[in-house]
């Protein structure tokens, strides 16, 4: 370890950096308004479907938001907009409020449950073209995968109106961007020069959830350090908000890690530590399939112990690198596992600490 001034300069100047972008991230969280993909969120453009998902029975109202949540990370996912009605309203009562709200779609959620065991029904409406009614119904047991039932029913139903789903998504993005483009919009009052009134920016649907990641990876050190440090072990947590959108899903959180080594000199061995903490930026392909493709990057400050047989413990701050691509399948739109190979870079000087991750990660949505 380096322990010359400049040395230490260059260290505590690349610690301050880090520790500012990292306090960036945090107000960047804390800043960004929480939007959902219905009527709530502020938009010019009507909703493209109107749902409505309600029990057939009243003392089983808890599972509704369940269904509610897996239509809307459906629907969403396809590029629609969506608006949720309370209550249990009738068809011609549902095609009303569509109407009225300018929606073109209007979507049914009727379920029952027996036992341990749940049936849906799902019928979609067409008020637009007046079409006949796709209806589509499924039954699977009350357990952690029950939303794998409701997405296998809504997928299933999709499948036969795919087009339809295709030129509504497409008439929104050309609306979108349409509106993006549109000139400031002016009044003009009588006997008073015409003034201004300033655009107001083009609002695109946005579904937000928080999720938390746990993962476990293995070190596989390179370059001048694969000579002396043995293969690490690296648990890691990852809190993020995910930004669902027409263009993508982001997602924007909080990386930390404890990657754990040991480290044979030709003096001296050591136990040692990196923990790593900064903010992580990802961005996924996959348009609402299962299977997800994704890339990420994070980085900050680390802290670097040594627990040496001669010195005791020493302790130094460092900064970390961390950037790979990966894979996700997502049972439910609540859980899913993913394969992450990363590449990482810590700071420590004169000679860079660099290695490849292979990970496993499993990711919970709330």
């Amino acid at each position: 370890m380096n322990t010359s001034g400049s040395t230490r300069g260059m260290r505590a100047e690349w610690a301050r950096r880090a520790a500012i972008m990292l306090a960036c991230a945090v107000l960047f969280l804390v800043s960004t308004p929480a939007s959902r993909g219905d009527s709530e969120a502020q938009q010019e453009l009507p909703p493209d479907v109107v749902v409505a998902a309600y029990p057939l029975v009243s003392d089983t109202e808890t599972f509704a938001p369940v269904i509610a949540d897996a239509v809307r990370y459906r629907l969403i996912s396809r590029g629609l907009a969506v608006s949720f009605q309370p209550g249990t309203p009738s068809a011609a009562d549902l095609e009303a409020q569509a109407r009225e709200a300018g929606a073109a779609i209007t979507l049914s959620c009727s379920y029952s449950v027996v036992g341990s065991q749940m049936a849906i029904s799902l019928q979609w409406r067409d008020i637009q073209k007046k079409t006949p009614p796709v209806v589509r119904e499924e039954k699977g047991p009350l357990d952690l995968m029950l939303d794998s039932v409701i997405l296998k029913a809504l997928d299933d139903l999709l499948s036969s109106v795919q087009e339809r789903v295709k030129q509504l998504a497409s008439l929104r993005a050309a609306a979108l961007q349409a509106q993006a483009k549109a000139p400031p919009a002016t009044t003009e009052a009588v006997g008073t020069p015409a003034e201004a009134v300033p655009a107001q920016p083009a609002v695109i649907p946005t579904s937000m959830r928080f999720s938390l990641s746990s993962s476990f990876a293995s070190f596989l050190p390179i370059g001048p350090a694969s000579s002396y440090f043995s293969v690490g072990l690296f648990p890691s947590l990852l809190a993020s908000l995910q930004f669902i959108t027409p263009a993508g899903r982001f997602a924007v959180g909080l990386f930390a890690g404890v990657n754990y080594f040991s480290a044979t000199g030709p003096l001296d061995s050591a136990k040692s530590f990196l923990i790593p903490i900064g903010p992580d930026i990802r961005y996924e392909i996959g348009n609402g399939a299962p299977l997800l493709a994704f890339a990420h990057v994070s980085g900050g400050p680390a802290l670097l112990i040594l627990n040496t047989r001669t010195q005791g413990t020493l302790s130094d701050f460092t900064g970390f690198l961390k950037s790979g691509i990966g894979a996700s399948f997502m049972f439910t739109p609540k859980l899913g596992v993913s394969l992450i190979l990363d590449y990482e870079v810590y700071f420590e000087m004169p000679y860079l600490i660099m290695g490849f991750s292979p990970t496993v990660m499993v990711t919970f949505v709330l």
